[in-house]
């Protein structure tokens, strides 16, 4: 999936009324690659007078940060409650709007791999590509075990040699973006 792919579903669901919550927060979803449960908790305090979204990921993974880049109109009306709050939403409700949309990985052989984790994997694997070091795919996954993040990466990308290089800017199929791995978390630039 391209950014240009990924924007031109998230064109159509909106003309066809999908509202501006769930616009922004899908935008986010495959920026961000977080789990869409986590992206479900966002509070309005966790988006920050300086354009950053705090997500607090579960499963035992760091936080993120996100350096918003888009619709920051929005964001700023949102931390002020001026649109529908996300947690309204439920996880079943993407994974229907994601499935009938085809923002959906599949794998090699065709059969569905991912829905709502989609956007987590195609990150993962989209950085791997990009820096061929496991270490950068899990610091932008926020994972404290590179073996977790082995799982979000195909058989062929899990033989490759790990380069263990320095996290720094990435140039890959979607965006181009920063991110620095922190103690406690990780900060992405879009």
């Amino acid at each position: 999936m391209t950014t240009e792919y990924i924007n031109s579903k998230i064109e159509l669901m909106a003309q066809h009324g999908l509202n501006q919550t769930c616009c922004a927060f899908i935008r986010l979803h495959f920026q961000s690659g977080a789990r869409i449960s986590d992206l479900l908790r966002i509070k309005r305090a966790d988006i920050t007078t300086n354009n950053r979204v705090i997500i607090r990921q579960c499963k035992g993974s760091n936080t993120l940060i996100i350096q918003l880049s888009t619709d920051l109109d929005f964001w700023g009306e949102y931390r002020q409650g001026l649109h529908v709050d996300i947690n309204l939403f439920s996880r079943g409700y993407f994974y229907k709007l994601y499935k009938r949309y085809g923002l959906v990985i599949f794998t090699e052989n065709g059969v569905n791999q991912s829905i709502t984790h989609s956007a987590r994997k195609q990150l993962a694997r989209e950085i791997f590509d990009s820096t061929h070091d496991i270490e950068a795919s899990k610091s932008a996954l926020g994972h404290k075990s590179s073996r977790s993040t082995e799982y979000y990466l195909t058989n062929e990308q899990r033989k490759s040699n790990y380069s263990g290089g320095v996290l720094g800017k990435v140039t890959n199929k979607l965006y181009n973006f920063r991110f620095q791995q922190r103690k406690n978390g990780s900060i992405i630039y879009m």
